[in-house]
């Protein structure tokens, strides 16, 4: 398995971790497993997001670093707000993460040989899985 499926993938432990926790009713140093869902999410958002910088193209007119901006920038404030709410603008960060993939990155062919469609549906696969977790994790609290 080539490295960005493996730490893909293994990016899923956590959420479920978590939601083992919530379910449980354990705390970790003294967070629900609710909190430390919602700070791993803004996380793992924030990371996409700074990764599409280094998948923009060079268009003349490339919006892309504003609209990852303001996607850290409001999962950032989901630290805030209530576990509900949270994890409701998280989810909905993950699926327009995916779609400024899909429309503006296109998922371009990176130098390190990760295949377009590869990485594409890897991508897709794990966008799924994740609105999945938070939703489950909405019901849960």
């Amino acid at each position: 398995m080539q490295i960005h499926k493996t730490l893909g993938y293994l990016g899923l432990l956590p959420f479920l971790f978590a939601i083992a926790m919530t379910l449980t009713t354990t705390t970790l140093f003294g967070h629900s497993g609710a909190t430390l869902f919602v700070a791993y999410s803004v996380a793992i958002a924030c990371f996409l997001c700074g990764t599409m910088w280094l998948q923009q193209s060079h268009q003349e007119e490339n919006k892309l670093p504003l609209y990852s901006n303001i996607l850290t920038l409001v999962a950032a404030t989901c630290l805030l707000l209530s576990t509900s709410l949270a994890l409701a603008i998280l989810t909905l960060i993950y699926l327009a993460i995916y779609v400024m993939e899909v429309r503006i990155v296109r998922f371009n062919e990176q130098a390190s040989g990760i295949s377009v469609i590869d990485y594409g549906v890897m991508r897709l696969t794990l966008t799924i899985i994740v609105v999945a977790l938070h939703l489950a994790m909405q019901i849960f609290t």
